[in-house]
């Protein structure tokens, strides 16, 4: 058996605690809005001790407290997230019927902005639990 966990994208926190039998079952019980991390992890809020985040979201954390990285999974999503916040797909498909249009260009160049920063969180070793600032996807001042 494969053990996993269902994790909120929006929050980072887990959600629940599955098993299957194949590797290629495992997307099938994952809901749109989340991901999942190989293994366990304990669920719902998991506040890792003295170390409060300014936006309210606690780490991930191992039953010890320990902060468990944060997966790639978990960038991706919030990546796909903001996308999807102001460019929802429906908005995506009609925009992009006029692709000379400067609605078009507009949103492409969110995309690609979006991405970039995805790909330069991504990198960093560790990736921080914070990683949902805008000062991470928008390059606000820290």
């Amino acid at each position: 058996m494969i053990k996993f966990t269902v994790v909120d994208a929006a929050t980072g926190r887990a959600l629940e605690r599955k098993s299957v039998s194949s590797p290629d079952l495992i997307r099938a019980q994952v809901p749109y809005g989340a991901f999942f991390v190989l293994g366990h992890m304990p669920e719902g809020p998991t506040p890792v001790a003295n170390s409060p985040n300014e936006d309210g979201i606690d780490p991930i954390a191992d039953e010890a407290g320990n902060p468990v990285p944060v997966p790639v999974a978990a960038v991706k999503a919030e990546c796909r997230r903001r996308i999807e916040q102001r460019y929802p797909q429906h908005k995506q498909l009609l925009i992009a019927r006029a692709p000379t249009s400067p609605a078009c260009i507009a949103m492409w160049a969110f995309i690609d902005m979006m991405t970039a920063a995805s790909n330069r969180i991504e990198q960093m070793a560790p990736i921080p639990h914070d990683f949902r600032k805008n000062r991470y996807w928008l390059g606000e001042g820290k």
